[in-house]
């Protein structure tokens, strides 16, 4: 009975999610609607009960409706300074290839309380502050190939609050299954890159196995919204499917 109240739980909040996504996106007016999949896996060593290497790297864009790609890596460290919070830090390197490729460098710092905790749910808040140095390089016809565009920087800081299912095995599968659902916001402080124009969030609703103690799968669905300024003029949507595994090495 209550695994089948909790699936129940879990399904309602998915359709809601999704269902309020997609309403707040008709009422835009799009300039363009993408499709995206993206693959990553995370990666955790444990040097002790408080400090770990947690790390994670990926691909973004195959089979986008979009001609990009995009390959990401990105290790960090956290310390969990006490039972309700853990501080956070590491450095991202993007590679995306495109109309106009980019190299970007993005240190970040960030701090994750786990608060409340519910009998049946879990949730968390996460505050992010990512300092972006990307570098462009036009591949346009006719353009020098490799011809460099600009040095950019740009100073962005994210929120994001996530509730997650207590796991436990469901609909017969033995090994224990989760929910999640999360919003997120970004807001640029100080910018002169071009998608620094764009206001975006995100909806993420997905669920996830523990397949071992070592592995964990999960299936995300997350809905994107930007939203450009008077001078740009344009607002987009991007639909999302993610698979991210993770790896605990020790």
């Amino acid at each position: 009975m209550g695994q089948s109240k909790t699936v129940r739980t879990v399904a309602l909040v998915f359709c809601i999610t999704v269902a309020a996504a997609t309403r707040g996106g008709n009422c835009q007016v799009q300039e363009w609607n993408d499709f995206q999949t993206w693959a990553d896996i995370r990666t955790v060593y444990n040097f002790t009960d408080a400090f770990a290497y947690d790390g994670d790297q990926g691909t973004r864009g195959i089979l986008s409706a979009e001609d990009w790609n995009l390959l990401y890596f990105r290790p960090s460290v956290k310390y969990k300074s006490t039972k309700h919070l853990s501080l956070r830090g590491g450095v991202g390197l993007f590679f995306l290839f495109q109309e106009i490729n980019s190299t970007e460098l993005r240190p970040w710092q960030g701090a994750q309380v786990f608060w409340p905790v519910l009998n049946e749910l879990r949730f968390d808040q996460y505050v992010r502050l990512e300092q972006r140095f990307v570098d462009l390089r036009s591949t346009d016809t006719g353009a020098r190939t490799g011809a460099r565009t600009g040095y950019q920087f740009a100073l962005r800081l994210r929120y994001r609050v996530r509730a997650r299912s207590r796991p436990q095995p469901l609909l017969g599968i033995p090994t224990p299954t989760f929910g999640m659902i999360a919003y997120e916001f970004f807001f640029n402080l100080e910018s002169i890159i071009p998608d620094s124009e764009f206001k975006m969030d995100r909806f993420y609703a997905g669920v996830g196995n523990d397949v071992s103690s070592k592995w964990t799968v999960q299936l995300h669905y997350i809905y994107i919204r930007l939203r450009g300024d008077d001078r740009v003029g344009i607002n987009a949507t991007d639909h999302v499917l993610r698979m991210r595994l993770a790896y605990i090495i020790h």
